[in-house]
């Protein structure tokens, strides 16, 4: 009898240390994951390490991607309709990727670092903020509707539809808005139409 209640109090211990509060966390998908892609395409998730690709691969905030000739990547997000793609002879690093319904929802940052990268972004809240950068420019988006915009790493922007915020750092800094048919031409610092043979640039969209 004795045995049996010291043997008590230590099971209820065990017991209350498997309660709710307790539990292993729940896994969190991952914001982003490498719906497709095609030819060589890698990513480097940890310092100088690059990995091939694979579909479904999750990809995590901090992580670099880029894509060999005749190659191209494209991300979904795993929680909206946020489409991110990568052409050949590009690389990119996601910078920040927030998923809805967090502190810091529809926070993300993407630096453009060679080559081009397309976006295909779902109407998004007033507080959200997405933004690409390059060596000499960031671009915001500004629009209350869906967006499909194209941006090269030396800071060429082609607006599909939607509203984007480009600001060129140099020679000087120049800030223009662009809207649907309309691209920055980063040389000459000014907005003007999409010429008819810049719109296979979207080709890659619907590939």
């Amino acid at each position: 009898m004795k045995n049996s209640r010291t043997f008590l109090p230590s099971l209820a211990l065990i017991l209350l240390g498997c309660g709710p509060n307790n539990l292993p966390p729940t896994a969190q998908p991952p914001p982003l994951a490498a719906s497709r892609f095609t030819g060589t395409c890698e990513i480097q998730s940890t310092p100088k390490l690059w990995s091939p690709l694979h579909t479904n691969q999750p990809v995590q905030p901090g992580s670099r991607l880029r894509t060999a000739a005749d190659s191209f990547i494209e991300l979904k997000s795993t929680s909206s309709l946020h489409r991110i793609l990568l052409a050949h002879d590009s690389e990119a690093a996601i910078d920040r990727w927030a998923p809805p319904g967090g502190a810091a929802e529809g926070d993300a940052a993407i630096d453009v670092r060679q080559g081009l990268v397309l976006i295909d972004l779902p109407v998004m809240s007033a507080t959200s903020k997405f933004e690409l950068k390059g060596s000499n420019f960031v671009t915001s988006i500004r629009s209350a509707g869906p967006t499909v915009a194209a941006i090269t790493s030396d800071g060429f922007v082609f607006v599909q539809t939607g509203t984007i915020v480009c600001i060129s750092i140099s020679p000087t800094v120049t800030a223009v808005t662009l809207n649907a048919g309309q691209m920055f031409d980063p040389v000459a610092l000014i907005s003007k139409p999409i010429p008819a043979a810049s719109n296979q640039v979207w080709n890659l969209l619907s590939e």
